[in-house]
Order: structure tokens, then sequence, then C-alpha cells
């Protein structure tokens, strides 16, 4: 369609409590249907959208969430149509399933007197339920991929559909979905009215709007009230070797009643919410991974209180709507800065007030600007407490993580070990510290990406040497230790990123006061301290919370891109099943396997 988008049509100043949805072209039958669920006022968006909306027009609509976007579309569907209407005369598309559920709730509440029906179809269930729902529907709410299955099985016609609303439209062509949406568009008459919902307007929103609407009103908030009014912005920067503990330090600081915590990709929210559950808190995961049943049960227990943090992805998150949600946590910052919007837009709804957290670190700071810049967002930076200054009953495995951030410092000070970072003394370049950090923790003869130096001699045949103490002559290795590094292990020395041994000090003084098992056997796993910041603890959260009773662990050696674990024999296979194939957030995919016998060649 060769149509041009009209002049923006900006909400009206003067829209105030006084007006009732009595004063807007509405039926007695959906008044009554509003009187029911309590609403007696519109919001300033309900009161711009519904008279343009039956007057025949296509609209895009930006408003922050939280702001009845939902109602401004379903009071014109609800108000032109009935239950007796043969056939489906309105189509609602939306991101995901719980937005779909969301949408499908808020009209059938609204339009409970006129008889009309909505049917839900979304991925992950049954078709035939489905089919039978939309033979009866007048509206139609769903994602694009199933909208698609039921048009390509003819299980669904759009011949006859009237109204047209695409939700979320800046999220769902971000998320990929454009040609689905345009695949879709195709099934519906030419003659049709279009709504776009939408929290931010990016070029895509515009280019869809070009061509699949007719001359459609632009109805806005001003740009600088994007976000949600009554949501403060905070950020912390974290500096630390851990942005787990660096949230647990938020959260004991925040103290929030129930909060949402974002992260990027799958593998974190399963991540978080795992170390969540082992400092005590009450927390479960939502994303793409978990079944309808599962993610609805979650979603229940949410709204009814009794879960205090819902750790969830970007995706999984769209339809979330929890009253009185007084947190939004940024793990990480989002991946786009429209995101921020939906994302903080959580909390702060209908009349609430709430607070946006976000974890900053330093290669986000060019995001962060962005960001702040693009929303005119006033953020206020907090400062992390420091982490000796933290609740000592913080967590049982948080404690231990600590206990053995001190045997580590208590070994290297008496060894002379440079596997645990100092201050730099009086004069010295910090960075030069650092550089010689990394080389002793990768071991002699490797490079920074793991490659031999040139003229290093074999791994094997270079083995750690104590530093040397003031006045004193290096001294080479003798007797058993000699003799063991000059056979080289093949367990330890297979993998071509291996430090030496010895070189790291977590490996070797991690060992003291772990549980010697009676029947143990020792696994090999293909991730590290580059993999765990948070160390042992972290590993032993993780293996924890797939399965493994914590009695059943003993020693945990963690090198910098694998690790050695003793597990009792009969908890071997089951671990080897839950952990094997798991893929972290950098892309590595685990493996678990049996480690060879020391000295095995």
């Amino acid at each position: 369609m060769d149509q041009v988008l009209s002049e923006e049509v900006a909400i009206p100043e003067g829209v105030t409590p006084e007006i009732t949805f009595a004063d807007l072209p509405l039926s007695p039958p959906v008044l009554q249907a509003l009187a029911d669920l309590g609403y007696l006022t519109p919001t300033p968006v309900q009161a711009a959208v519904v008279p343009l909306a039956l007057s025949g027009l296509d609209l895009i609509v930006q408003a922050q969430t939280g702001t009845g976007k939902t109602a401004a579309f379903g009071l014109p569907i609800v108000e032109r149509f009935s239950g007796q209407h043969a056939g489906v005369v309105a189509l609602a598309i939306t991101p995901t399933r719980e937005l779909a559920l969301q949408v499908a709730a808020e009209v059938d509440a609204l339009g409970k007197h006129k008889g009309i029906r909505t049917a839900t179809v979304y991925g992950g269930v049954a078709l035939p339920p489905q089919v039978r729902n939309i033979a009866r529907a007048q509206l139609v709410v769903g994602t694009p991929g199933r909208l698609l299955d039921h048009l390509r099985r003819g299980s669904l016609s759009l011949r006859q559909v009237e109204i047209c609303v695409i939700d979320e439209a800046d999220e769902m062509l971000s998320l990929g979905f454009l040609e689905d949406v345009e695949s879709i568009l195709e099934h519906l008459p030419e003659k049709r009215q279009t709504f776009l919902a939408s929290a931010t307007m990016p070029s895509d929103v515009h280019r869809l709007a070009e061509r699949h609407m007719v001359a459609p009103e632009f109805v806005t908030l001003s740009s600088d009230a994007v976000a949600a009014e009554k949501v403060q912005h905070f950020y912390y920067l974290s500096l630390g070797r851990s942005r787990l503990q660096d949230l647990l330090r938020v959260i004991e600081v925040e103290h929030p009643e129930n909060a949402i915590v974002f992260c990027n990709t799958r593998a974190d929210s399963a991540l978080v919410a795992s170390h969540l559950r082992a400092q005590g808190y009450d927390a479960e995961v939502i994303n793409g991974d978990l079944s309808q049943p599962e993610r609805e049960k979650i979603m229940a227990a949410c709204k009814a209180g009794k879960l205090r943090f819902m750790v969830a992805t970007d995706v999984a998150a769209r339809g979330i709507d929890v009253s009185g949600l007084s947190h939004v946590i940024n793990y990480m910052l989002p991946e786009q800065a429209e995101m921020y919007i939906h994302r903080t837009g959580r909390t702060g709804r209908a009349g609430h007030s709430g607070r946006a957290i976000s974890l900053v670190a330093p290669q986000e700071m060019g995001s962060f600007y962005f960001l702040r810049k693009s929303y005119a967002l006033e953020m206020v930076y907090k400062e992390l407490p420091p982490e000796e200054g933290r609740d000592p009953f913080a967590g049982a495995l948080d404690r231990a993580l600590q206990a053995e951030r001190r045997l580590a410092a208590r070994a290297a000070r008496g060894q002379g070990e440079s596997g645990v970072e100092h201050p730099p003394a009086e004069g010295e370049d910090p960075a030069v510290g650092r550089e010689e950090g990394a080389r002793s923790s990768r071991g002699p003869g490797r490079s920074r990406m793991g490659r031999r130096e040139e003229g290093a001699g074999p791994l094997a045949s270079r083995p750690r040497r104590r530093a040397a103490g003031p006045g004193e002559e290096e001294r080479p290795p003798r007797g058993r230790d000699a003799e063991r590094r000059r056979r080289a292990p093949v367990s330890e020395a297979r993998h071509a990123d291996a430090p030496a041994p010895a070189a790291a000090a977590e490996g070797e003084g991690g060992r003291r006061g772990a549980p010697r098992l009676a029947d143990a056997v020792r696994l090999h796993l293909n991730a590290g301290r580059v993999h765990f910041p948070g160390g042992r603890a972290e590993l032993k959260a993780l293996l924890v919370e797939r399965g493994a009773p914590p009695a059943s662990l003993g020693r945990i050696d963690l090198h910098s891109s694998y690790s050695f674990l003793e597990v009792e024999a009969s908890e071997v296979e089951r671990l080897v099943q839950q952990l094997g194939g798991m893929e972290l957030a950098c892309g590595l995919v685990l493996q678990l396997e049996q480690a060879r016998e020391r000295g095995a060649r």
C-alpha cells in the first residue's frame, strides 16, 4: 500500500479524572462490564483512543506500558461486535503466549454482557482444542507462528476480519516476527481497520504502517515521557569479578518486596535463579525452556504474592502484569535501548510506584549513556556497599565463598603465590601487576590466547617454582614434586589452555576443609574459573541445582578453563546426564566425564 502517515495527535492535556466512561460513546452492556470490573474513569490513552477507534480510523498508539492500552483497543472491539456474529471478525497478534492470554482475558471481561467469545492460539499445546475454540470465536488472539500454522491447515479463516490489532509492535518486530506478521496480514481483507500498539516507535514500525495501514492517526505521549512516570531509575557499577555477588549485595540494600530480575539469555536466567535459591531466596525462572503449564504456575504464584523473585528473559516476560510489583532489576542491560522501557514498565503500573535497578559494568557504559540520552531518563547512581559490611546471614554458600577467599589469601601470603591479587606496592604500575598475575595463572610458556610462547620449552618440562624471597636463590623443585611435574599427568595436561597445576592457587588451596568421600569418583568438567567467576561456591550451587545432594559432593579443584570434581559414585550417572549438554551464557556446552587416573598416560 502506498499510504502516508498522518500528523501526530498528542494525548489531550485536558483529560482529567472527572471524565468517566459514560462520556465515551459506549453502550450500556459495555459500561456495565466496566462497572463490574471497578473501572470508573478512563486512562488518558483510553480517553484518546476509544473515540478515534470507533470512528473507523487506523491508529498507531505509542504509550508506556501499564497505561491501559489493552482496554483502549478491547473496548472498540466489544462495542462493535457481539456473540451473534458468526466467524472470526477481530484478530490480535501478540509476541508471546502470556500476552495473548492477558489480552484475551481482558476482552472476555469487557465483553461478557455482549456474549463475545475469544480464542487464544499459541505454540506448545495441542492443536485440536484450539481448532474447536476458533470455530465458535469472534476474536482470535495469538502468536505469529501458531496463527500461521492454523492458516496453513485451514482451521482459521480471516476473510471476515474487520479489526486487526498488532500489540507490542516494536518488540514483535525486533524479535524477528516481521515476515510472519506480514504473511498473516496478507490473509486479511483489503478493507479493514488496523491498530498498532507500541511503547517505542522504531523505524520498522513506521515501515509496517506505510505498507499495511490507510492514513493512520499517530496517538502518542510526548517523547520524554515514554518511560513509566512513577518509576525511579537507579544504577550500580558492577566492578567485581562476580556479577552474581553484586546482585546479592543490591538485593540486601534494596530489600525488594517482590521483583522481576531480567537476564539477556536463558542460560543466565537459569544461573541467576539457581544462585538466588542457593542463598535462601524464593526465586523461580521463567524462560522459553519451560512448558506452558509450568509458566502459568509460576505466573500464578507471582500474582498471588507467593513468589518473591521471578527471573525472566525478555521474550518470556512479555505480558507479565503483576499488580504492585515493587522492583525491576536488570542483571545486565538489555541489548536494545527500547527493551529497557519494556522491562522497567513491569513496575510502576496502574498508579503504583516502583524502582528500576540496573547493574552496569564498565564495558556497558556506551550502551548506558545511549539509553539515557535516547529517553531522557534521570538515572541516579548508587554505590554498592562494601563486601565486609554484608549481612552475615546472607546465605550458606555465600559465606563459604568468603571463607574460601580468605583461605586462598592466607595460603598466598604464606607461600608467595601470585594466584591472589594484592595491592600494588608504592610506585608499582597496577597494569604490570595484573599482567604478571595473568601470566602466572596461565602458566609458563603460554600466551594470552593459550598458544605456546616463542622459545618456551615443553609444558611438562617447565614445573612451577616457588617464588624466591628476599636474599634467597631460586631453588628447583625436588623429590615427589619434581617427579610429578616431570611425568605431567595426562588428565591435567591434555587441555591446551590449562595452567600448570600448581599455578592455580584456588585449585590447590580449595581442597582444604573439603569433605572426603568414602566412595568418590573423580570427574572432569570442561569449565573453570573463567566460566564461574563466583568460584567454587557458584559451581557448587549449579551442581546442587542440577540434582546433586550437597553431601554427595567432595573436593572441587577449579582451574582456569576446566575443573575436577569428586562425587559419590551413586550420583555420578545422574549428574552427568543433568549437567552434560547444558549451555552457558558464553556459548560453552558443558561436558562432564570421568577423569583419567592420576599419572595415566
